[in-house]
């Protein structure tokens, strides 16, 4: 998605509705740090690291990880937190009247900035788009195992390739002024494809130089090398 575009978007939710400022402090939470819904319904006081600007995202498949943002994000959720009354392990993000707001915060929320920008509307745009936005800046930037972690998905696999991959080919598809597709669409295009035959391929070439070299290569006092001067044909089996 475009700056301008998620200018647009920032625009329509800090004007409109009846809390603008929870409204702006969502997308701002998202678009920083491409977390799920689940994982921003989840965020507690308690996981806030103001000395390090870091929050504890807990999201689907019990993944845990620490997450960095803005010292300006930071101060607003402790704002936040403390204006309407969110403390120690209860759910951070609530209405003015205290309670805790739910998924329906947000389908009302698209559905207000649908009726303003009507690009919105046709391309059923959601937060879902604006995790897509985030980690396609920070594959482009530092690379797709960057993009992977941040993510949430350390343990490996194609969906952070997918998610990333499905942001850029959309905006390709944009730019040429044709209909972007869902991500399962996006599964059956040449260019998810090619993408993860890269990944592997430079997974594979990783690997196989790390075996290569630990043939010839020596540390010294590691347990994990074999002595500095043994044979290169020594397996540390020999008798």
């Amino acid at each position: 998605m475009a700056d301008t575009r998620l200018a647009e978007i920032n625009a329509v939710a800090a004007s409109t509705g009846d809390d603008p400022a929870l409204d702006s402090l969502l997308l701002r939470l998202h678009t920083e740090t491409a977390c799920r819904r689940g994982g921003a319904l989840a965020l507690r006081p308690v996981d806030l690291d103001p000395e390090q600007c870091l929050i504890l995202l807990r999201e689907k498949g019990d993944t845990v990880r620490w997450q960095p943002v803005s010292p300006i994000l930071m101060r607003h959720l402790q704002w936040h937190a403390e204006e309407r009354g969110a403390t120690g392990a209860g759910q951070l993000l609530r209405y003015r009247n205290g309670q805790p707001i739910t998924y329906r915060r947000y389908d009302h929320l698209w559905v207000r900035i649908g009726e303003h920008l009507q690009w919105v509307y046709v391309q059923q745009i959601s937060t879902h788009w604006l995790r897509h936005t985030t980690l396609t800046w920070v594959e482009r930037n530092f690379g797709y195992a960057v993009a992977r972690e941040y993510a949430g998905h350390s343990g490996g696999g194609s969906d952070a390739q997918s998610v990333t991959g499905v942001a850029a080919y959309n905006e390709h598809q944009l730019g040429n002024l044709q209909d972007p597709v869902s991500w399962g669409q996006y599964l059956l295009r040449p260019d998810f494809w090619n993408r993860t035959l890269e990944n592997w391929q430079s997974e594979l070439l990783a690997v196989s130089s790390m075996v290569v070299l630990s043939i010839y290569l020596r540390q010294r006092g590691s347990s994990q090398s074999k002595p500095v001067g043994a044979a290169h044909t020594s397996n540390g089996v020999d008798g």
